[in-house]
């Protein structure tokens, strides 16, 4: 029989018991709880079988790697949250929380930034996106992309001529007709070359071309690859006429805000140098796309490089106006296009009279 402190005694161990039962699963339910991932949704206007689909995975494998577990990323393919000339908004407004934004679509807020896709701006777009990161590093453009973060940008491979009428001169242009839907800057540039712009969805492009509808078409080899311009035009032309199409990577500010300093220390320099490693890799592509159309029995053009000298002068006042519409910043951007491409031991065809130095 228990002795009446041993009574007293055992409903307190019991309680006691109790107690750091409820303490220990509280304690593991905050742990687990502490340990599940951030979930990010990453916008896609596009379809995962397209070209930026890998470029989307392997941007989001990265992210995810370097945050250690802490951050998972969901892919909505196809427009899923939105079509592509909203991706900055739904990514400001917090609908999504990344997203492969091309400036280009919304080419009014960005036009500092758009300086990349001048026409001959530089070879590749590697120097392309050294430029550019240049010009982040130095706040020339922070500006244009205060509403979001910007985790990652590069400048795709320059721009080629598909087309029917053969360009080995300046004055081939004058009269050409070809598609319009490129941006402001290759608008005024045609116009600077006396050629027409004539306004198709990107479907129709093909039949344009084989219609006569257009003369010619902008784009990169792969491009040309994936759509088969190639079988409707008689003269691809090697000219790398315009810079590559500007691509952010950009994130919601107040998702930012959550990542852990860290993280977010890790992600800045893993959005650099995925830049860096994309460019390259798309540069690749770029040769072995080309080495396909060869292989088809595809003859390419090459556009003389005197012809070319001769066209980069002509082209001049699109730089110019550039220069005069932005003011002071747009000086310091071409200052320092100059220093990046003296650095990278490229040639500069755009040589601004009172701005350019050797």
């Amino acid at each position: 029989m228990l002795t009446k402190r041993e009574r007293m005694f055992k409903p307190t161990v019991v309680g006691g018991v109790l107690f750091l039962a409820l303490v220990l699963i509280f304690l593991v339910s905050s742990g687990v709880a502490a340990e599940k991932p951030i979930n990010l949704k990453f916008s896609a206007f596009y379809s995962e079988a397209t070209a930026a689909g890998p470029l989307t995975k392997e941007f989001c494998r990265r992210l995810e790697d370097a945050s250690e577990g802490k951050v998972k990323i969901n892919i909505y393919w196809a427009g899923a949250l939105g079509p592509c000339p909203q991706q900055f908004d739904l990514v400001r407004g917090g609908v999504a929380d990344l997203a492969l934004h091309y400036p280009l679509f919304t080419a009014s807020r960005f036009p500092l930034s758009l300086f990349i896709e001048m026409p001959f701006i530089a070879d590749n777009g590697v120097s392309t996106t050294k430029v550019f990161q240049e010009m982040l590093k130095q706040g020339l453009v922070t500006n244009e992309f205060k509403e979001v973060k910007l985790v990652s940008a590069l400048g795709y491979p320059p721009l080629h001529m598909f087309s029917n009428k053969e360009l080995t001169k300046v004055e081939d242009f004058e009269g050409i007709r070809t598609w319009s839907g490129q941006g402001p800057i290759l608008a005024q540039t045609w116009a600077c070359v006396g050629a027409t712009g004539v306004s198709l969805i990107w479907p129709e492009i093909y039949m344009g071309l084989e219609r006569g509808t257009i003369d010619c078409f902008l784009t990169t080899w792969g491009s040309a690859t994936g759509l088969k311009t190639y079988q409707v035009v008689k003269h691809p032309t090697e000219i790398g006429f315009m810079g590559g199409f500007l691509t952010t990577l950009i994130m919601n500010k107040e998702k930012w805000d959550k990542i852990p300093p860290d993280i977010q220390k890790k992600w800045n320099k893993a959005g650099e140098q995925f830049a860096l490693d994309y460019a390259q890799i798309l540069e690749d592509y770029e040769l072995r796309d080309r080495k396909i159309l060869v292989e088809k029995g595809v003859t390419v053009d090459e556009f003389p490089a005197s012809e070319k000298n001769r066209l980069a002068k002509k082209l001049l006042p699109v730089w110019q106006t550039w220069i005069d519409k932005n003011g002071e910043p747009a000086k310091k951007i071409y200052h320092t296009y100059l220093d990046v491409m003296k650095k990278e031991g490229e040639q500069v065809l755009m040589q601004l009279p009172g701005l350019y130095k050797q």
